[in-house]
């Protein structure tokens, strides 16, 4: 009698946990699968960069180790600086921590990453071609790849004496250019790509690096400090591409935005509510290019969770929000955000380095 009630037991269990598990696997089936592969360097554009702008490091380090050597004769670049190849690392781990915190993504190790790319022997430009996507996303498990390369990273110092004194005054100034790209692993296809460019400025005062109000007395410290804001801006254009920033509940006068902390907007910023128009499509290849947009209304910023964000609405019927697309408005004449958008930082074509 005791034997048959357990067995009667066990069998009540199986039939209400096994309805459980279909749902929590199905869940978590929802969440993507990223697979980051290593950051590399552009050295053609390291070249063209160094040929027209002639850099000079007044650091005492020009981002080469003491038995590195660059050739910038006839556009070749004999021995990449040690800085550049411990940037790629940075900004490779920078971007899969981001992503991870994102809560949107299941990321890939980069040990189980870089197994299967050294099995594939990707070219050392990093260029992924749709059939090595296909097969590298078929055997890594993954949704999409994301590829980047370095195209610029300098730092510098300037000096200038202070007029009627005896002491001068230091800026250290810090730019990093990357390209990112964001693959559909199952079409092979580039989803979006995208510019990332970031700078930093440091004074010395009384012998001390200082910057947005912290002591910093260490170069790496400031390299750390641009890989950083290049790994949020990155993770940010990645989130963009496959998860559009968007209205996901209206709640009265409330709206809930599906990215939280991480995203890059602020409590007590502005967003613009957009839905989509009318169709545009390529006249010569039918190609559909997307849709005109249309502004419904704004809305603030109010709190931000780990995964949305809440926000009131400005401006604009709340009734029609529910699905649309939000994006940032333009701070000022020189910073334009859009869903994770881009600074003009100095370096860019808007912003010109001045040495």
């Amino acid at each position: 009698m005791c034997k048959r009630f357990k067995l009667l037991l066990v069998a009540l269990m199986t039939l209400i946990v096994l309805p459980i598990l279909p749902m929590t696997a199905c869940a978590k089936s929802h969440m993507p699968t990223v697979a980051v592969l290593k950051f590399n360097i552009n050295k053609e554009a390291l070249v063209l960069y160094w040929q027209r702008h002639k850099v000079r490091d007044q650091d005492n380090r020009s981002g080469l180790g003491s038995d590195d050597r660059v050739v910038r004769e006839h556009g070749q670049l004999a021995v990449v600086p040690e800085e550049y190849t411990a940037m790629t690392n940075m900004l490779t781990d920078g971007l899969i921590n981001t992503l991870v915190s994102s809560h949107k993504f299941k990321v890939l190790t980069r040990d189980r990453v870089n197994r299967v790319i050294n099995e594939q022997r990707f070219v050392e430009s990093g260029d992924v071609s749709s059939d090595q996507a296909l097969k590298t996303g078929k055997l890594l498990g993954a949704d999409y790849l994301v590829t980047g390369s370095i195209q610029m990273l300098e730092v510098k110092t300037r000096e200038e004496k202070i007029p009627y004194t005896h002491e001068i005054s230091k800026q250290r100034y810090g730019l990093l250019m990357a390209n990112i790209q964001v693959i559909d692993a199952h079409s092979g296809q580039i989803v979006a790509a995208y510019p990332v460019q970031v700078s930093k400025k440091q004074n010395r005062v009384k012998n001390h690096w200082q910057q947005d109000n912290k002591i910093v007395t260490s170069r790496d410290y400031f390299l750390q400090q641009l890989k950083d804001k290049a790994a949020k801006i990155a993770a940010n254009k990645v989130l963009s591409a496959v998860f559009p920033l968007s209205v996901i509940k209206v709640a009265g006068n409330s709206v809930y935005i599906n990215r939280g902390v991480g995203a890059n907007f602020k409590v007590g910023d502005t967003l613009a509510v957009f839905k989509p128009g009318q169709r545009l499509t390529d006249e010569h290849t039918d190609q559909l290019l997307g849709y005109a947009q249309l502004l419904v209304g704004k809305v603030r910023i109010e709190t931000i969770e780990a995964k949305f964000a809440k926000a009131t609405v400005l401006s604009g019927n709340p009734q029609k929000m529910p699905g649309a697309i939000v994006k940032a408005l333009v701070k000022d004449k020189n910073t334009v955000l859009a869903g994770g958008g881009l600074e003009n930082t100095p370096g860019s074509s808007a912003s010109p380095l001045q040495w």
